[in-house]
């Protein structure tokens, strides 16, 4: 149940010396979305546009930031994007919006970004758990990554026919058992509408 190895597919690829270093997007149930992003290397040349799309493929929301620098030898941008009468994500409804992000260099595209996201607002409230705005109550499990077959490997068709399952059973919500799950797993929870905690033992 503890085998030694690399168990989850491993991507190397090349980046050009300009490149997108991270992006972290926050929002709010007004349709605000804030997307944070870095550029390493970048200079007064360099641009970052961000698009984000409903699903219909309707472009609902653009900004361009022609200038991305934070300091000379590295940059970022914090952009504001607004999106009118958002649909809001909850479990029960997972409505998901595609955020597309372009990084320019005279205007010749260096990289694009394309990453689905929920427009919705978690909140603490005494010992009330929110979620925009709506007072929610969880119905979970643990979740490990294991396989009677192939261990620590998890196939597409097995996550979809547990998560399945568990909304059959009425569960919302999944604790990640010691360990952060494959990129895959959270954009399925996030297109089926579950809220998830990572959580990792401190040893």
């Amino acid at each position: 149940w503890a085998p030694n190895g690399i168990f989850r597919d491993v991507t190397l690829m090349a980046v050009p010396e300009i490149h997108l270093k991270d992006l972290t997007t926050h929002t709010k149930t007004t349709g605000e979305v804030s997307v944070d992003t870095e550029v390493a290397n970048a200079d007064k040349q360099t641009s970052v546009t961000h698009e984000i799309i409903d699903a219909q493929g309707r472009a609902v929301a653009t900004l361009n930031r022609p200038d991305c620098r934070k300091t000379p030898a590295d940059g970022g941008t914090q952009a504001q994007l607004k999106v009118d009468d958002p649909h809001l994500w909850t479990a029960e409804t997972p409505y998901l919006y595609i955020l597309r992000t372009r990084l320019t260099q005279k205007g010749k595209t260096l990289q694009t970004f394309t990453q689905k996201i929920g427009i919705k607002e978690l909140t603490i409230e005494g010992n009330v758990l929110k979620l925009n705005g709506q007072a929610i109550k969880l119905r979970g499990v643990n979740a490990h990554s294991t396989d009677p077959r192939t261990v620590k490997v998890i196939s597409d068709d097995l996550t979809l026919k547990d998560m399945r399952m568990m909304k059959e059973a009425s569960v919302n919500y999944m604790r990640l058992s010691h360990y952060p799950r494959e990129p895959r797993f959270y954009e399925l929870a996030d297109s089926l509408g579950f809220y998830l905690v990572n959580r990792s033992e401190e040893h």
